[in-house]
């Protein structure tokens, strides 16, 4: 199932909404939610957009969050799609900063899924 963003700013999102999808896919062996984390870029990336999804990012987390009762979950982040081009790293170490600086403890691990 989809998470719900009733709560959130809908303005504030729509730009990253435009790029990501989140999804919960179900609950690892210790009972963690699992969420799936995916970038849709079909060209290049503009600063704008980089702040813009860290920001949605970080609303996500706050309302799973709200939302999770076993305080930790996993999120998967998947990249396959994108050209190494069209990446820029700066996207990829704001979000697994914000993710470890301000959720270290209640959170589970974030994994980077790329392509073999």
């Amino acid at each position: 199932r989809h998470f719900k963003i009733d709560d959130m700013d809908a303005r504030d999102l729509m730009p990253m909404l435009k790029y990501c999808q989140f999804a919960f896919v179900g609950e690892d062996k210790l009972g963690r939610p699992v969420i799936f984390f995916d970038y849709h870029f079909d060209g290049g990336i503009a600063k704008a957009d980089i702040l813009a999804i860290v920001r949605g990012f970080q609303y996500f987390i706050e309302y799973v969050d709200r939302l999770n009762p076993y305080r930790e979950c996993v999120f998967v982040m998947d990249t396959a799609r994108l050209k190494m081009a069209d990446f820029d790293p700066r996207l990829e170490k704001a979000c697994l900063r914000l993710y470890t600086e301000f959720w270290p403890m209640r959170l589970g691990p974030m994994a980077m899924v790329h392509p073999p």
